[in-house]
């Protein structure tokens, strides 16, 4: 009641009380007004979405003039984004908003992305159907696809092309969300990484119109974190500066893991009748290259190849090398299959919270395959190494942990299970503060020959020994100040654990497990004796990378002694 469909160069509308208290407009409003006063009023609307579609550039900053947008067909129409009422503002077409716009209604606590995120799924499925159009196309010349049998494929596969078209857009929303959490936690971070992609012309800080890094120090001591639509343009960035150094690399050509990213890429009915033919796509290495970055980038966030590289001096190439085992040694796949079932309203806060823990699980695990295993290699081989070895000692681990510690593994268990999730994927979650010491067993194990129980136990019997228990659990606490600190600490830690386990294979091959002969090796060597006095002596400071740096020497020169 009260509606009604009008042209947008109508010289009189009669506006109807339905209609005005719709729009919410304010009495000073006249009730006959012109189409172009009404596309206005629409656009200033409280409301919970407004959803711009169609050509044009309807709002603009506050700061900018109708001059500045450079669209005159819509000057009269067009508002300043702080007269917007709506909440949350979805661009389904291109350049609705000047970008500047988009910030001001995004500092004013409205919700918005960029028009490249809102309509990219456009763009995806046009991919999509381009590519396996492609692929027809071949089979057609070579005569094992007539043009109806094509026409019945690309009908049959539609709805799985969607699908993926969708997850992919709901993983790159995730992804800005997450962004702005972390944002807001680490600006540093981001900092680091704008400055590093505009030096290599990936953005440019004036057109993008992105913060200075005086605009970033004072959000850093304000504890704000970057707006979406900054996000986006920085996300996009670092993928496209990823792609580059991919096609730059012989990794997805060589290893024959990768050609899953190609094959899973088409819908199940295709690749189960051609998958050589897939395997010889012409446009092979940018979809495997465009999957492997979305991956990584929309899972592990847009600053962590860069922090990577920087704190542990590593390149982005070796980064994605060690993202892609870790995601294959996890199974990660069911792991995100198994979280997103909370991928719901109600469930919001909780689906978050289980996207950090999965995060985490995945950055532990890189870190300690950056300190144990050099990046060249097959990638096949070292996935090899763990995959079904982790699968059977998280399945083991009542067996394998000291007391105290398999008491609350159960308990976290316990409290996961409660959740809703389910078994195996409830004791990834409720071992992840122990999977470095997990892997260790492993690595043990795989280089002693030894069983995992025994590898367990030795392993503990050095840490204890040791006296390194405090320093295991309490190191993502450490404070650092700067890069270099930042690369001290954590290549100190890898040469403390690296060097623990090594220790522990030589035990084993030797016959010296028990605490008691561990005892009797730290009482006759000096660096051994050092490294426990360190440990064990109170300080003001608590650790520090300086002392994490001089317990790695002395565990190093201890170690050299225990091999002899």
């Amino acid at each position: 009641k009260g509606g009604g469909v009008y042209e947008r160069y109508a010289k009189e509308i009669s506006l109807t009380p339905e209609a005005r208290a719709a729009l919410g407009i304010d009495d000073d409003v006249e009730d006959v007004i012109n189409g172009e006063q009404l596309i206005s009023l629409i656009l200033k609307a409280p409301c919970d979405l407004l959803w711009n579609g169609g050509i044009g550039t309807y709002v603009k900053a506050s700061s900018e003039s109708n001059a500045d947008v450079n669209d005159g067909t819509n000057d009269a129409v067009r508002v300043n984004a702080s007269e917007l009422r709506a909440k949350v503002v979805g661009e389904g077409g291109n350049l609705g908003f000047t970008q500047l716009a988009r910030l001001e209604f995004a500092r004013n606590g409205g919700r918005i992305n960029t028009d490249a995120v809102d309509n990219s799924g456009g763009v995806d499925l046009s991919d999509h159907e381009v590519n396996f159009k492609i692929l027809f196309s071949r089979l057609q010349e070579k005569g094992k696809l007539s043009l109806e049998e094509r026409n019945k494929i690309l009908k049959e596969v539609a709805g799985d092309a969607c699908r993926d078209v969708l997850q992919n857009n709901a993983r790159q929303a995730l992804l800005l969300t997450n962004s702005a959490r972390r944002s807001a936690k680490r600006i540093d971070y981001f900092k680091s990484l704008i400055h590093e992609l505009h030096k290599a012309g990936y953005l440019n800080r004036n057109m993008d119109k992105l913060p200075d890094a005086e605009t970033l120090r004072a959000l850093a001591q304000k504890k704000q974190g970057l707006l979406r639509p900054e996000l986006a343009i920085v996300c996009s960035a670092v993928k496209m500066y990823l792609k580059d150094c991919l096609y730059s690399s012989p990794l997805i050509l060589e290893e024959d893991i990768l050609k899953e990213y190609l094959l899973d890429y088409f819908p199940e009915p295709v690749r189960s009748r051609w998958e050589d033919e897939i395997l010889e796509h012409p446009l092979k290495r940018e979809i495997i290259a465009t999957r492997i970055v979305n991956s990584i980038v929309d899972t592990m966030g847009a600053t962590f190849v860069h922090r990577t590289c920087v704190n542990h001096g590593v390149s982005p190439m070796e980064c994605i090398r060690y993202y892609i085992a870790a995601v294959k040694i996890l199974r990660f796949k069911g792991i995100r299959e198994e979280t997103r079932r909370f991928d719901t309203y109600d469930n919001n806060t909780l689906y978050l919270d289980l996207c950090q823990k999965s995060y985490r699980l995945l950055v532990n695990l890189i870190l300690w395959l950056i300190g144990f295993h050099k990046a060249n290699g097959s990638l096949m081989a070292l996935i090899n190494l763990y995959r079904e070895s982790y699968t059977n000692v998280i399945e083991s681990l009542d067996s394998l942990l000291p007391y105290d510690t398999c008491l609350r593994f159960k308990e976290k268990l316990s409290s996961v299970l409660r959740l809703g999730i389910g078994e195996r994927v409830a004791k990834i979650f409720a071992s992840a503060e122990i999977a470095s010491d997990i892997f260790e067993y492993i690595w043990i194990s795989n280089q002693s020959g030894a069983n995992y129980q025994t590898s367990a136990q030795t392993h503990l019997n050095f840490v204890e020994a040791f006296g390194l228990s405090m320093l295991y659990t309490n190191f993502s606490e450490i404070s650092v100040t700067g890069r270099w600190e930042n690369e001290l600490l954590y290549t100190s830690l890898a040469e403390i654990r690296k060097g623990i386990c090594e220790m522990a294979v030589t035990a084993i091959q030797s016959g010296r497990t028990s605490q008691g002969a561990i005892e009797k090796f730290i009482s006759q060597s000096d660096p051994a004796k050092r490294v426990k006095s360190l440990l064990s002596e109170p300080t003001d400071t608590g650790f520090t990378p300086s002392l994490i740096g001089i317990l790695a020497r002395q565990i190093q020169e201890a170690r050299s002694e225990f091999l002899l």
